[in-house]
């Protein structure tokens, strides 16, 4: 059976450090991602992956992963974005929507975004989305700010001790 062009996704599976190797964060997404991909009545013809890349200190074009799945929508590779949840896509609110999500839409309007948790075709102007988008981000504060602080606390102590 061949997939018309109109049937071809693209994956993006994102995983933000080493710390998670072991908890089969790729595989539980990309497992996810086929699920719906196929009950969309899509394909998945190619994985982007960011693997070890933070979505907080890097914005979705600094990410090569992103970048590569925005080129090959872009260069009619694929009609569809599959990923897993807005925290995979984004850790800064809006980067994703402003960089990726809104050029392709301007470029392609009938290019589809799909998340695993959502009903049906993802909108990023949605208001649940955009609160899903900003949780995402506020996530990540708590922690930084944290292991700034530790850091700050430990590592002087520590260099106070050393010299």
């Amino acid at each position: 059976m061949t997939i018309s062009k109109s049937n071809k996704g693209i994956g993006y599976i994102r995983r933000s450090s080493h710390k998670q190797l072991d908890n089969h964060s790729i595989e539980i997404q990309k497992r996810e991602i086929e699920i719906k991909a196929k009950a969309e009545g899509y394909e998945i013809i190619h994985w982007c992956i960011d693997d070890a890349v933070s979505a907080y200190r890097k914005t979705a074009m600094d990410r090569p992963g992103m970048r590569e799945l925005f080129m090959y929508i872009i260069n009619n590779e694929a009609d569809a974005v599959f990923f897993y949840e807005e925290s995979r896509i984004d850790r800064t609110f809006n980067s994703f929507v402003t960089q990726i999500y809104n050029p392709i839409k301007s470029l392609k309007p009938n290019c589809k975004f799909f998340c695993t948790t959502v009903p049906g075709e993802w909108d990023a102007h949605n208001t649940i989305t955009e609160m899903k988008l900003l949780f995402a981000g506020q996530e990540s504060i708590p922690r930084q700010v944290t292991n700034r602080t530790l850091n700050l606390l430990y590592g002087q102590k520590t260099e106070k001790l050393n010299h």
